[in-house]
């Protein structure tokens, strides 16, 4: 097994989660980014495990409170899933990025995030409406829009 060799990049993201889980994300970052290397040189920019490996890179950020870079991962890792039709890795990347919006501030674009969510879910009856529904309803909470809110909680009851 070389070192440009896509087991090399599935064992440094391995390596990444030990790091996270030994509270170091600096090196779980460093290790995911050398992954994310070989995976584009390897699998090219557009392959469903680049996908994957923004999204980590996404989670990572966000442990560390760096919301512009989760956000610009998010983003890629968006693109990815949707050229590779994987709709609930789609789903839950737009329902992560509209908790990034949320946490910056960006309510109108949390909320395009997790209404479009909502309609890949519901389109491909995949789960985790009542989940994004929630969402909403904090959101609404947020931008003081308490009926909108309700109505939201009670359509993640459903």
């Amino acid at each position: 097994m070389g070192e440009g060799h896509e087991e090399v990049a599935t064992c440094l993201s391995s390596i990444a989660f030990v790091r996270s889980n030994m509270g170091d994300e600096d090196g779980a970052l460093q290790y995911l980014n050398e992954a994310l290397v070989i995976r584009m040189d390897r699998l090219g920019d557009d392959h469903e495990l680049v996908g994957d490996t923004h999204n980590n890179l996404a989670y990572f950020h966000c442990a560390l409170g760096n919301r512009d870079k989760a956000r610009h991962h998010l983003w890629e890792a968006l693109t990815i899933r949707k050229l590779c039709k994987a709709d609930q890795k789609v789903a839950d990347t737009l329902n992560n990025l509209g908790n990034v919006h949320k946490d910056m501030g960006e309510y109108d674009l949390a909320i395009e995030c997790y209404q479009e969510a909502l309609r890949v879910r519901e389109r491909s009856q995949i789960e985790g409406i009542g989940d994004t529904y929630f969402n909403l309803g904090d959101l609404y909470v947020l931008k003081n829009d308490l009926e909108s809110a309700t109505e939201c909680y009670e359509e993640s009851l459903r």
